[in-house]
């Protein structure tokens, strides 16, 4: 992975930024994703959850 990070420096020769290349990128932000987003669903799906409701049982226990 070295090779694929970059620092972007300001005038002081500072560290302010750093460049990864895509694959680098995607391997770190794979790593801590929350198992309970949203993600890949389109509206419909969306809406029908957002119209949907637990049952009397589930609310109670929540």
């Amino acid at each position: 992975m070295s090779d694929s990070v970059q620092y972007v420096t300001n005038a002081q020769g500072e560290k302010v930024g750093v460049l990864l290349d895509l694959e680098t990128y995607q391997q770190l932000t794979n790593l801590y994703v929350d198992s309970e987003l949203l993600i890949g669903l389109n509206l419909d799906e969306l809406q029908a959850l957002a119209e949907s409701s637990l049952s009397s049982k589930a609310q109670i226990q929540l």
